[in-house]
């Protein structure tokens, strides 16, 4: 009687069934070849991950909790420390991230709803924190103040606050960060990770009830699209809302 296609286990060099688990001989778990290279993979998402967001948490701790790197100059070091951060771990991972900067489903009505959402949230955040920070704190926060000595300083203050992080956080978070933990983990969960990893990073309590519900809407437009260019309008538009926010208020258009 034909026992049906067969082979060799590795460990005891017996036949058994080609489509067996375990040998049923010796007990010895059985390996196709490929969950041995979805292992390595999340091994290395996995370890990627952890030396991407560890880098950046050193880099956010040490700028937020030494007085030496306050000022608009240590700002840009920042930004611009991160950003070579997001591009080399982009580098490091481009075959795995490369579809994310296609911009074939990419769509003008798609943008449009995006980013009025954008802005709606963003004006909704801002009258929240200020009454935050003038009942609480008793006191207004202007980010425009260490802007304004500077020949372009509205120009500057949205590079900074708006154009740059828009880029670079998207790309490391919804594209290398977020691309790492859906090998590691179920989408949701991933995309909550993601989002309370990006809320951790900007070491800001006041920040953080409306930091995570961002970004979380962000992870699931990124899932949703398979790009990050949508998030990066979203990002950019609601941080423009921050800074024009600002100019309103300090009647400096």
């Amino acid at each position: 009687m034909d026992a049906g296609p067969s082979k060799i286990c590795p460990h005891c060099i017996q036949l058994i069934a080609v489509d067996a688990s375990v040998c049923p001989r010796c007990g010895f778990v059985q390996d196709d070849g490929e969950s041995l290279r979805e292992e390595k993979q999340r091994a290395r998402w996995l370890k990627v991950v952890t030396l991407f967001y560890a880098a950046d948490l050193v880099v956010c701790t040490i700028v937020n909790f030494n007085s030496h790197f306050y000022g608009l100059s240590w700002l840009f070091i920042t930004e611009s420390v991160l950003a070579a951060l997001a591009l080399i771990f982009t580098w490091i991972v481009w075959k795995e991230i490369k579809t994310l900067f296609q911009w074939k489903s990419f769509t003008l009505p798609k943008a449009l709803v995006y980013g009025i959402s954008a802005i709606v949230y963003g004006i909704a955040v801002n009258v929240i924190v200020k009454w935050l920070n003038n009942t609480i704190f008793d006191q207004d926060v202007y980010y425009y103040r260490s802007f304004r000595h500077l020949t372009y300083p509205k120009f500057s203050m949205i590079m900074l606050i708006a154009i740059l992080p828009a880029i670079f956080e998207e790309l490391a978070y919804r594209g290398v960060i977020l691309q790492g933990l859906f090998k590691l983990a179920d989408k949701k969960q991933a995309i909550f990770v993601a989002a309370f990893l990006f809320a951790i990073i900007h070491m800001s309590f006041i920040s953080f009830f409306w930091l995570l519900p961002f970004a979380i809407w962000l992870g699931n437009v990124r899932l949703k699209e398979n790009t990050i260019w949508y998030g990066v309008l979203i990002h950019f538009l609601f941080n423009l809302t921050a800074c024009v926010f600002e100019f309103w208020e300090l009647r400096i258009f």
